[in-house]
């Protein structure tokens, strides 16, 4: 479900799950142990990297400041 929004036409989708990746990488931080680890480097890293190279500046923008 994540990699179809990252490439959702609609760049308030993306900048959306852009600013809610944050909150799902910081839960599976705290509760996921070490497949919650995983899921950030394999699917929340990714996804963040594909969006801050987004054509729009809105979605790098919430991209950058969810690494942060």
């Amino acid at each position: 479900m994540v990699d179809k929004r990252v490439s959702d036409e609609e760049f308030v989708v993306r900048q959306n799950l852009a600013e809610q990746l944050r909150g799902v990488a910081r839960m599976l931080h705290e509760h996921g142990g070490d497949e919650g680890y995983s899921l950030i480097v394999e699917r929340v890293l990714r996804s963040l990297a594909r969006l801050v190279v987004d054509i729009q500046p809105e979605v790098r923008i919430a991209a950058g400041e969810s690494l942060v």
